[in-house]
Order: C-alpha cells, then sequence, then structure tokens
C-alpha cells in the first residue's frame, strides 16, 4: 500500500492546535487517503523507539506522497518540507482559510490548497485535496520517465532531469528503479 506522510503543527494534548490538527487529518486528509488506497501516517500516532526526528526523515524518503499544513508556519512543519522539496518527490501543501500568517517569500509560488474547517464545505474540501494528491502523484511519475541516463559497464551510473541537474540515485523509488534498469537495458542498479 502506498504511503501519505502528514506533516502538520500538533501542539500538546488538548491544545487548539492539535484539535484542528486532528480534525484536518479525520475528516479531510483520512477520508482522501482511504478512498486513493493510501496508508495515512503522521509522527505523533506512530508508536515506534528511538530518535523521532530520524522516524519523522524516514517517512519523508519513505513515502509516496507528503500532505504538509502550512497553518501557523510552524518551524517543524516548515524544515520537514523544506526537506520533501529537496529530495523532489511528491507533496502537497495546504493551509487553513483563517491562517493569517503571510506565507514566506520562497514558497509564495508553490500551490497551496486553503482549506476550510467549515463542515459544509468538507466534501468540497476532500475533492480538492483528492485532485491535489493526484496531479502530484501524476507530475511524479512525469519526472521519473524524463530523466536522463548515463550507463556505464551495465549499471546506471548517473541520472539527470531536464536540466540537467543530477539526481541522487538513492531518491528514487522503488518502483522506479526496476523501470530506468529496463529503460536503460542494464542488470544492476
Amino acid at each position: 500500500m502506498k504511503k501519505c506522510f502528514i506533516v502538520s503543527p500538533i501542539g500538546d494534548r488538548d491544545s487548539t492546535i492539535r484539535e484542528q490538527a486532528d480534525h484536518v487529518l479525520k475528516y479531510l486528509i483520512e477520508p482522501v487517503c482511504k478512498e486513493l488506497g493510501l496508508e495515512s501516517i503522521r509522527a505523533d500516532k506512530k508508536c515506534t523507539p528511538g530518535s523521532i526526528s530520524q522516524a519523522v526523515f524516514k517517512d519523508l524518503d519513505d513515502s509516496d506522497i507528503v500532505i504538509a499544513d502550512l497553518t501557523g508556519l510552524n518551524a517543524n512543519v516548515m524544515l520537514e518540507i523544506g526537506y520533501r522539496l529537496s529530495n523532489k518527490r511528491p507533496y502537497v501543501l495546504i493551509r487553513n482559510e483563517e491562517d493569517a500568517e503571510k506565507i514566506p517569500f520562497d514558497i509564495q509560488d508553490y500551490r497551496i490548497y486553503v482549506y476550510s474547517l467549515k463542515r459544509d464545505r468538507e466534501e468540497e474540501c476532500k475533492e480538492t485535496i483528492k485532485n491535489f494528491i493526484n496531479d502530484a502523484l501524476k507530475e511524479n511519475d512525469e519526472f521519473f520517465k524524463s530523466l536522463h541516463i548515463r550507463k556505464a559497464n551495465g549499471r546506471i551510473v548517473q541520472l539527470c532531469d531536464a536540466d540537467g541537474v543530477t539526481f541522487p540515485k538513492s531518491q528514487v523509488p522503488d518502483k522506479w528503479r526496476k523501470t530506468l534498469m529496463e529503460r536503460a537495458k542494464v542488470t544492476e542498479w
């Protein structure tokens, strides 16, 4: 099953921030993920031992898509979405319509879906989030299809995007490794 990692301000138990994060997760994100066959994961809902930060970065690396709620411009959220953007993997940015924080200049040109917590707009919000997820996953597939492959000695040695920027082999999802190897007619990654 594909994984959707949710990055959001979480806040302390019983705080307004936690209540809002839980509401967005339960009523907007989880139903959409279920409909699309995605497992939804949020860091505070996991019960795994070890470093929380290491687990978060692993989820940011391994998830098929990340949904990041920019509401309140939480520092952890900004760090985590910056990390996800750097590895060129699919993401969806969202924020609450009641959030008065000004979006930082560096991400103003990214598509950000502004959702509502009003019950009468719930279905509209879910449908739009679903469309954003589908578009992001489609764009990701197009990106990997367009990579230029350099090979030597029966293996892939370098991948470049259309602008000639090297794309790290370590960040290629498993599902694309096999496809790229077949396209390059090599037997070793």
